[in-house]
C-alpha cells in the first residue's frame, strides 16, 4: 500500500469522484449487506500479523508498515507498547520510540498536545 509517487490533480480529483461514489454505494445498501461487504474489503486489504524478523528487525517491520493498514498499525503499536511495559526496556529505547511517535506528528498536532499537557501558569 506504499505511495509509489506523487498524485496529480486529475488522479485526486478521480480518487474522490470515485470515494463519493462507493460512500453513496455504501449509503444505499442494507446495513448489514454493507458491514459484510466492507468487513471483506478490509480483509482483502490488511497486512497481516507481521512476520518473524529474519535478519534485521527494523528492516522487516518497515517492509510490513508499509503494506499494513492505519488500524492495524495502530492495533500492534498499541499491542506492543501495553506489552513493553512489563518488560526490561532501556531507557534509551523508550525514548527512540517516544520520538519516532512525536515526529509522526504534524507541527499543529505537536503545538496542539503541547498545549494540552503543559500546565497552565497562574499569575
Amino acid at each position: 500500500m506504499t505511495l509509489q509517487s506523487t498524485p496529480t490533480e486529475l488522479d485526486l480529483a478521480r480518487r474522490m469522484m470515485a470515494a463519493n461514489r462507493l460512500g453513496a454505494a455504501i449509503a444505499d445498501c442494507h446495513p448489514d449487506d454493507a458491514c459484510a461487504i466492507m468487513a471483506a474489503t478490509l480483509s482483502d486489504l490488511t497486512a497481516g500479523a507481521p512476520i518473524a524478523a529474519v535478519v534485521d528487525a527494523t528492516e522487516d517491520a518497515q517492509f510490513w508498515a508499509d503494506m499494513a493498514t492505519p488500524i492495524e498499525i495502530e492495533a500492534y503499536l498499541r499491542a506492543c507498547l501495553l506489552r513493553m511495559d512489563d518488560m526490561a526496556v532501556a531507557l534509551g529505547e523508550w525514548k527512540r520510540m517516544m520520538m519516532a511517535l512525536w515526529l509522526s506528528f504534524s507541527p499543529e498536532d505537536q503545538a496542539s498536545f503541547l498545549r494540552r499537557v503543559t500546565p497552565e501558569v497562574s499569575d
